[in-house]
Formats: C-alpha cells, structure tokens, sequence
C-alpha cells in the first residue's frame, strides 16, 4: 500500500472499511483530524488527507449506506466529508498551484510493438 500511495501520490484517500484503514493507519504519520472522518496525513512520503467510512455493505443498519433504501450514512457523513475533502483542495492557495498539463510522450516510444 505505501508502494503504491508514493507512486501515484494523491491527494485524496477514500477509504471504505476498519480494516483497510486500520492497515492504513499504520504507515501514517503526522495525522491531524479535520473533520470527524477526515485526516490530514503523510503517507510513504506524500502529505494527503484520509477520507475514512464504513464499507458499503456494513452490517450495522445505522452505517450501512450501500442500498438507496437506507441512506443515512451516505448524506450524513461520507457527503459532508467529501464536500470538507473538497474545500480544502480547492483553497486558494492549492487553486494557485499550477495544474499539470497534457501529457506527451517522446516520439520515439513505440507503444505498439511488433508482433
């Protein structure tokens, strides 16, 4: 998971599920709470923040947000703490960074090799 978080660097983690964050939470550091499902945190080296929710399919009807019939979970707490998420990567300050540009590759790759 580190491999990966310092490979594609992202500034937003959604995580579903105890376990995988309780995995995550072990190759964190410099945690700080933001909101009450919502950390800011360095990660293998990226600072990012960790939206954190129950899965889905949790078996508790109270955080079980997975089936349109019961949603309370979902516009109680996974939608406020992505608009927070939101908010805060689109301060002026991150607004003011500049955006990543098209990709181009070199000419001489070759993405289809020869059969």
């Amino acid at each position: 998971m580190a491999a990966t978080i310092a490979i594609l660097q992202p500034t937003l983690c959604i995580v579903q599920g105890v376990e995988v964050y309780k995995s995550l939470t072990a190759i964190m550091s410099d945690g700080r709470q933001i909101a009450p499902h919502l950390v800011q945190a360095r990660i293998a080296g990226v600072n990012t923040l960790v939206a954190a929710f129950n899965h889905p399919s949790a078996t508790r009807l109270a955080d079980h947000w997975g089936r349109l019939t019961s949603v309370p979970y979902l516009f109680g707490t996974v939608a406020p703490t992505l608009r927070a998420a939101h908010q805060l990567m689109t301060a002026p300050d991150v607004q003011d960074s500049k955006p990543v540009g098209p990709q181009r590759r070199p000419k001489d790759v070759n993405l289809h090799p020869p059969r």
